[in-house]
């Protein structure tokens, strides 16, 4: 069953064979405010109840995964984002307090420029235009 992964933290995110990695960056703190951070800075969400400790790895096959979800700052590479593309897998990034920043959608499959210019063409010709709108 294919789930959304949502990502609180700031996170490594990148392939590996085919499947995602997922890896929270640490942060360096201070004394005073490690205690008053403790649960947001070596916890996040992955999934529906999915934690992970700061600093260790998460491998999620690209096959359970609906859409990725950034409330935080994420890194990731062109190689990623091609590899996310092939598997149909939307990004969609938000800013920290949650506002909508933007979505990365992958292209639709099968989109060829020759198909495309196929299809134009079989309906420039009048008579299979005609065919096609009384059969609706």
């Amino acid at each position: 069953m294919k789930q959304n992964i949502y990502l609180f933290s700031d996170s490594v995110i990148k392939r590996k064979d085919s499947t995602l990695v997922l890896e929270r960056i640490c942060k360096e703190h201070t004394d005073d405010d490690f205690e008053e951070d403790k649960q947001l800075n070596f916890e996040y969400l992955l999934g529906e109840d999915l934690l992970m400790p700061a600093g260790d790895k998460k491998y999620i096959p690209v096959e359970s995964v609906e859409s990725i979800f950034s409330f935080g700052s994420i890194h990731f590479n062109s190689r990623f984002l091609y590899f996310l593309s092939q598997n149909q897998i939307p990004v969609h990034v938000f800013s920290y307090y949650g506002n909508y920043a933007g979505s990365f959608l992958p292209a639709e499959r099968s989109v060829s420029g020759q198909t495309l210019i196929k299809q134009v063409m079989h309906f420039n010709v009048e008579e299979k235009y005609k065919a096609y709108i009384t059969k609706w």
